[in-house]
């Protein structure tokens, strides 16, 4: 299995995708707790898992929505863009297919039938959002 950072999203997460969801299932047998982050786990891969897995399971997808991305592609994005991760490069995607992305990333999202959420206007308020729906999905598990 080689992966070339230049590969697609969804080839990177196909060649991933097996590794991943054993270390997901192992987790969740050993009722372990992890937080996987990353764009390699795609929201048609949370299928795969029988209702014994999946009941346990938080999955957050995170968009932005066209305005956002117009409003905020500077002094938002792209100057945000090493928060989490050193990329050493410029940001060689252009606002248009920035906005293209994040519409087939919502596409994606809703046929595949999980729970997305998207920045529209105010990332630090919006995300707030987020971390309720993780609270009460956490004492969810905690009762089953």
């Amino acid at each position: 299995m080689w992966i070339h950072t230049l590969d697609s999203t969804e080839v990177i997460g196909d060649k991933l995708w097996p590794i991943l969801k054993g270390i997901i299932m192992t987790n969740i047998e050993n009722e372990q707790h992890i937080i996987i982050e990353g764009c390699y786990i795609l929201p048609y891969y949370m299928k795969d898992f029988g209702i014994n897995y999946s009941e346990k399971i938080i999955p957050v997808f995170l968009g932005f929505s066209t305005n956002y991305i117009q409003e905020n592609f500077e002094t938002r994005i792209v100057k945000h863009r090493n928060a989490v991760e050193l990329r050493n490069w410029s940001e060689e995607r252009t606002i248009k297919e920035l906005i293209k992305e994040h519409k087939e990333f919502k596409t994606q999202c809703l046929q595949a039938g999980v729970r997305y959420f998207e920045i529209e206007n105010d990332y630090d308020k919006e995300i707030l959002n987020v971390y309720d729906y993780i609270e009460a999905e956490k004492r969810r598990i905690d009762s089953i």
